[in-house]
């Protein structure tokens, strides 16, 4: 449920920074964090839900977020992502753009790149990691993390998920979404193709991944600044594909 956001959690109250906002003893509010329906019966969107699942991988393992994936994930693929500033030394960061109405311009936000605050708390301090999103990688590294699911689990030789894990993250569990395991079901960014993947924003950065299995194409988008009283995020990221898409794949 906390996977296809049906849990029944909500992150009205944020959820970049604590759990401590759904624990009563820590926030008089906590009930403004839980819907009042049954767990699994709809669907909404919602980043704790992530931000929870980090915290559960380090209370199992007893390792930090950022360190088990990079263990488990990233570095058996040859790639060098991470999640906390401190280790950013010798990598080449893009800086965030963010549009702001007021000013009628691009202003630089550098809430995306603040280093961790100490001390860390295993298990507490997860969101602070924001699992749900906090991720720093190249496009190129995308793509290549892009192929892997596209390819049903397994790149370069290197297997890293079954076959049938792969297809349960695709399955939909949210027929009002199209949404399964983290990944979305699209049907109208290119209306002869269905592709899969997700999108995202946050700090004046837009982040997409689209994927077509069958016919293996699919295409990653990096940016920033995007002026939302002219296009929303969704819609540019579309109008991107479709560029893409008319003048790479389907001449």
């Amino acid at each position: 449920m906390l996977l296809c956001h049906r849990s029944s959690i909500n992150d009205t109250q944020g959820y970049s920074k604590s759990l401590d906002i759904l624990y009563p003893e820590h926030n008089a509010d906590y009930a403004q964090s839980f819907n009042a329906i049954q767990p699994g019966s709809s669907y909404q969107y919602c980043n704790l839900n992530y931000n929870i699942l980090g915290a559960v991988i380090e209370n199992i393992t007893g390792i930090r977020f950022d360190y088990y994936i990079q263990t488990n994930i990233l570095f058996p693929l040859g790639l060098h992502g991470f999640y906390d500033m401190a280790e950013s030394s010798g990598h080449n960061i893009a800086q965030a753009y963010q549009y702001s109405e007021t000013k009628r311009s691009y202003v630089h936000n550098s809430s995306a790149y603040a280093c961790l605050s100490a001390p860390y708390i295993l298990g507490e301090s997860t969101p602070l990691l924001s699992p749900c999103g906090g991720i720093k990688m190249s496009a190129v590294e995308l793509a290549e993390y892009m192929r892997l699911h596209m390819n049903m689990g397994k790149i370069n030789g290197k297997r890293l998920l079954r076959k049938r894990h792969e297809r349960q993250m695709w399955a939909i569990r949210s027929p009002e979404n199209n949404y399964g395991l983290a990944f979305i079901h699209y049907y109208d960014i290119i209306p002869e193709e269905e592709l899969i993947g997700h999108r995202g924003g946050g700090y004046g950065i837009n982040t997409s991944m689209f994927f077509c299995p069958e016919k293996k194409f699919g295409f990653v988008i990096l940016c920033n600044g995007i002026n939302t009283s002219l296009i929303s995020h969704y819609r540019f990221h579309c109008t991107m594909v479709r560029l893409l898409y008319d003048t790479i794949i389907r001449t």
